[in-house]
C-alpha cells in the first residue's frame, strides 16, 4: 500500500472497494482526487418485481461521462435503435459534465437528469432491460442493482459486467463497444 500510495500522483489514479484503504492511501501521501472508493453495497428495499407488456423500456443508469461511461455509445444506439424501431423507449438517469451529450436525443428517450430514490425504482421496475455502455468498469454496482430487480442487461465488452454477466446467460448479453451491434441486440431482446 505504501508503494502505491508513492505512484498515485499525476496520472496515475486508484479505484478502491473499501473506505478505510482509500483514507490509508491518502494518510500514506497519495493524491485524494486521484482516489477513487466504489462503495460495494446498495440498500435492498422491499420490493415488487413488475412486468411491462404494454411497452418495451430500457433504462441507463451511470455517471454522465464520455470517457469511462461511453455517452456518445449511448446516444448513438439510441438514434440507431430509433431509425429501426421507434417503440422501443429510453429512460436515462445520472449527472455528470457530459450531460450536454444527450441534447437533441430522439422522443423516444428521456434523460431524467437525477432522481430520487422512489423515481429510480419506478423506472427500473418499469423497464425490461438495462443498458451498460461503458469504457471501463472494474466493478459494476448498477448491473448487480439491475440483476436485483430481474432486469437483465446488455453490456459493453467492459471488465466488470463481463464478468457479472458470465455468470448466467439469463442475466444478459455482452455485446460490442460498437452502437450499430448495441442497438441489434437490444432490438433482438
Amino acid at each position: 500500500i505504501r508503494h502505491l500510495a508513492k505512484f498515485t500522483k499525476g496520472n496515475i489514479y486508484v479505484q478502491s472497494l473499501l473506505p478505510d484503504l482509500s483514507q490509508r492511501l491518502i494518510r500514506l501521501g497519495a493524491i485524494e482526487s486521484n482516489i477513487f472508493t466504489i462503495e460495494n453495497e446498495f440498500e435492498i428495499p422491499v420490493f415488487e418485481v413488475k412486468r411491462n407488456d404494454t411497452e418495451f423500456n430500457v433504462v441507463f443508469i451511470g455517471r454522465i461521462e464520455d470517457l469511462s461511461k461511453g455517452i456518445r455509445r449511448l446516444r448513438s444506439t439510441i438514434f440507431k435503435i430509433f431509425k429501426k424501431n421507434t417503440k422501443i423507449k429510453f429512460n436515462l438517469i445520472g449527472t455528470g459534465n457530459d450531460k450536454n451529450i444527450l441534447n437533441n436525443i430522439p422522443n423516444n428517450a428521456k434523460y431524467w437528469g437525477k432522481v430520487n430514490d422512489e423515481k429510480k425504482i419506478e423506472i427500473i421496475q418499469s423497464s425490461n432491460l438495462a443498458l451498460v455502455t461503458s469504457n471501463l468498469e472494474p466493478y459494476s454496482l448498477v448491473i448487480l442493482e439491475y440483476l436485483f430487480y430481474g432486469i437483465p442487461v446488455i453490456s459493453t465488452p467492459a471488465s466488470g459486467p463481463s464478468y457479472v454477466l458470465s455468470k448466467n446467460p439469463i442475466y444478459g448479453k455482452v455485446s460490442s463497444f460498437r452502437p450499430s451491434v448495441l442497438a441489434d441486440d437490444i432490438i433482438e431482446y
